[in-house]
C-alpha cells in the first residue's frame, strides 16, 4: 500500500504539477520535420545569375497513424487519387512517405490549414532549381531525385527519400559543394494533429545550411552568342583564356533546355527518357565526349614535332605530289611555312616518313615501332590522348595510337610507316576531342605551356587557387619553334581569308577539313588572338557541311570579335547573318 502511494504521488507530480511533462500530455506527439536546404546558386563570371532555387512543398503521411476511414476524404481535400492514396499508404509503417509533391506555394498555400486537421499529416519543404537561360545546359547539368539503389548504396547518410542530387555537368561534380546541409525543426501536435508550436521553444531543433554558391568562368553573354551561331547545325565551340585555363565558352550542338528539368519528379525522368531517344543526341556533351579526328589542324603540331627532333627545318622541300594523297591548287614543291599556309597533304606525309624514319639503314618495322611511340609521347604532351581533367565528368581522352595498339588491331601482324601515315594529316585513327583542340590552340599561343582547362572561378565570391587549375603544365618543344608556326598561322588568315579578319585584331588560325565515311565533311577551325598577345584560344566543330574556311573559320572569327570587342563590326555583319542563316 506505501508503494501504491508513493508511485500515485510521483504519477499526479509528473503528469499535473511539472509544466514540461503537462504539455506533453496535452499536445501529445512530437514531430520532426526535415528541413532541406537550399543548393548554392551558380553564377557567370561577371556576376550573372545562372541557375537559383525555387521552393516547394511536399504533403508527407505516416502510414500507421493514418486514419484508413479518411483515405477518400484525404483524397478530395489534398487532389490525390484515391488509387494513387492507398498505394503510397499500403505499407503500414512508422516511416514517414510522400503523398504529394512539389507544390508550388500558391498550391500550398489552399490546403496549408487542411493539412494540420488529419492525423499522420504533415509537410516538408525543398527547393527545385530554376534556369534563367536556356543555354548551357549540357555544362550546368540538372538534378534529379534520389532512386532507391542509390540510397542503398549511399555510405555518407546524408541523403534521404525525396532528395535531389547532381546527376551530371556542374551539378554532379560539385555536388558537396552546391547540396547544403539539411537541419530539423520539432513541432508538438495534439491528438488531433493541431499544431501547438515549436518544442522547447525551438532549441533542440538544428538549422538547415544553404549549399555554397559557386561562380564560374563562363561568359553568359558570348555562351549565348555561341548558342545562337550553332543553331541548326551540329557540332561545338568551346574557347578558352589561354593564359588561366579559364573556359569562357562551352557549346554543345544540338542541345536542350534546361528548363525541362526544373518540374516535378515525373517530369524530370519522362524529359531524360524523351531526350535519350533522340537521334541527334543532345544530351551528348560534344565538347568533352566526342571523338573527332582533328585534320588539317594537325599540321601545326607535325610542324612543331619535326623542328624540334631536328628532322625537319624551315627549308625542307617536298613536292607536292598528287599520286601520293590529293591536294589543294598551290606550288609543286613547298617549304614548311608554305605547306602550313597551304595545308599540304603530300608534304605531311612525306615529313611523317622523315620523323618516323631518320635512319633508313635501320629495320623499318622497329623503326615505325620506335618512331610512332616517340611521337606519341609528343602528343601526350599537348594534352592529347588523355584527359586533360576539366572539372566536368565523362570527359573522353580521346585516342593517339601507339605501336601497342596496332599490334593489336593488326592482330600481331608486322605493320610499318606506310600503313599509317593518314595520321600525318590528323585523320585515321587519330581521334581528339573540341577541348583538347582548344587546348593545343592555348599552347601555340602561350608558346609552350598550358594550364589545365576549368569552370570553377569562385566559392562565396572568394577566387578558387586550386592547383590542379593553377599549375603550367610544359611541352619540351621550344618557343622559337612555336614562333615558326605562329607566323605561318597569321599568314593562313591575312592571306586567304581577308574577308574574315577583324579590323586592328590579328587572328592567327589553322583550318581542317576532317574526311567523315558517314557523310560530308566535318568543318574545324582553331584559332587565337590578338596574335601577337593573345587572350583567347577557341576551337570550333562544325558536322558534316565542308571544309573548315567556310563555316567554322568565320564563326570563330566572330566569337573571337565578340569577345574581345564586344559587338560585330557593321562590315562583317554579312557574315555573320551567313552562320545565323544556315539551318534555319
Amino acid at each position: 500500500m506505501l508503494a501504491v502511494i508513493v508511485l500515485s504521488i510521483r504519477l499526479f507530480s509528473l503528469q499535473v504539477l511539472e509544466e514540461e511533462y503537462k504539455a506533453v500530455a496535452e499536445a501529445n506527439i512530437m514531430k520532426a520535420i526535415d528541413m532541406r536546404p537550399q543548393r548554392g546558386l551558380i553564377y557567370d563570371r561577371n556576376g550573372n545569375l545562372l541557375v537559383s532555387n525555387q521552393i516547394v512543398f511536399d504533403i508527407t503521411a505516416v502510414p500507421n497513424e493514418v486514419n484508413t476511414a479518411q483515405f477518400t476524404e484525404l483524397s478530395q481535400v489534398f487532389g490525390i487519387p484515391i488509387d494513387v492514396l492507398k498505394h503510397k499508404l499500403k505499407k503500414r509503417s512508422k516511416k514517414s512517405v510522400v503523398i504529394k509533391e512539389q507544390l508550388y506555394a500558391p498550391e500550398f498555400g489552399l490546403v496549408q490549414d487542411q493539412i494540420y486537421r488529419y492525423k499522420g499529416i504533415s509537410y516538408s519543404t525543398r527547393f527545385i532549381r530554376k534556369y534563367v537561360h536556356n543555354t548551357l545546359a549540357n555544362t550546368l547539368g540538372y538534378v534529379k531525385e534520389i532512386d532507391r539503389r542509390f540510397l542503398e548504396k549511399d555510405t555518407s547518410q546524408y541523403y534521404k527519400r525525396g532528395d535531389f542530387i547532381g546527376k551530371s555537368g556542374i551539378e554532379y561534380y560539385y555536388e558537396s559543394l552546391l547540396r547544403g546541409k539539411r537541419g530539423t525543426k520539432y513541432i508538438l501536435v495534439d491528438a488531433r494533429n493541431n499544431f501547438k508550436g515549436s518544442f522547447e521553444n525551438g532549441n533542440y531543433d538544428t538549422l538547415e545550411k544553404m549549399g555554397k554558391d559557386i561562380t564560374i568562368t563562363i561568359d553568359i553573354d558570348l555562351q549565348n552568342y555561341g548558342q545562337k551561331l550553332m543553331e541548326g547545325k551540329r557540332g561545338a565551340i568551346v574557347a578558352l583564356d589561354n593564359r588561366t585555363g579559364e573556359v569562357l565558352c562551352i557549346v554543345s550542338s544540338p542541345s536542350y533546355d534546361p528548363t525541362l528539368f526544373a518540374g516535378r519528379g515525373k517530369s524530370i525522368s519522362r524529359s531524360i527518357a524523351l531526350l535519350s531517344r533522340d537521334s541527334k543526341k543532345p544530351l551528348f556533351h560534344r565538347v568533352i565526349m566526342t571523338r573527332y579526328p582533328p585534320g588539317s589542324t594537325f599540321k601545326t603540331i607535325m610542324a612543331l614535332i619535326g623542328l624540334q627532333t631536328n628532322r625537319l627545318d624551315s627549308t625542307t622541300r617536298f613536292p607536292c605530289n598528287k599520286s601520293i594523297v590529293n591536294c589543294h591548287g598551290h606550288d609543286r614543291r613547298t617549304d614548311l611555312a608554305a605547306a602550313i599556309q597551304n595545308s599540304c597533304n603530300p608534304y605531311f606525309f612525306q615529313a611523317f616518313y622523315r620523323i618516323l624514319l631518320p635512319e633508313k639503314d635501320r629495320n623499318v618495322y622497329e623503326m615505325s615501332r620506335l618512331g610512332l611511340q616517340e611521337w606519341a609521347d609528343f602528343l601526350y604532351q599537348f594534352g592529347l590522348g588523355k584527359q586533360l581533367h576539366i572539372d566536368l565528368p565523362f570527359e573522353n581522352r580521346g585516342l593517339v595510337p601507339t605501336p601497342r595498339y596496332y599490334d593489336k588491331a593488326y592482330r600481331n601482324r608486322k605493320w610499318k610507316v606506310s600503313n599509317i601515315r593518314s595520321l600525318s594529316i590528323g585523320q585515321g585513327e587519330l581521334g581528339v576531342t573540341p577541348l583538347q583542340m582548344a587546348n593545343m590552340a592555348a599552347i601555340i599561343a602561350n608558346r609552350g605551356w598550358y594550364i589545365r582547362p576549368h569552370l570553377l572561378k569562385a566559392i562565396q565570391k572568394k577566387q578558387v587557387i586550386d592547383s590542379l587549375f593553377s599549375e603550367r603544365l610544359y611541352t619540351n618543344i621550344e618557343a622559337e619553334h612555336y614562333e615558326f608556326v605562329v607566323r605561318a598561322m597569321k599568314k593562313i588568315t591575312t592571306s586567304f581569308m581577308a574577308f574574315y579578319q577583324m579590323q586592328d585584331l590579328h587572328l592567327a588560325g589553322k583550318t581542317g577539313t576532317v574526311q567523315n565515311p558517314h557523310g560530308n565533311s566535318h568543318s574545324t577551325f582553331i584559332a587565337f588572338a590578338p596574335a601577337e598577345a593573345p587572350r583567347i584560344a577557341i576551337n570550333v566543330y562544325v558536322e558534316n557541311i565542308g571544309d573548315g574556311g567556310s563555316w567554322a573559320a568565320p564563326i570563330a572569327s566572330l566569337m573571337v570579335e565578340k569577345h574581345l570587342k564586344g559587338t560585330i563590326a557593321k562590315s562583317r555583319k554579312w557574315i555573320e547573318k551567313r552562320m545565323l542563316d544556315y539551318g534555319k
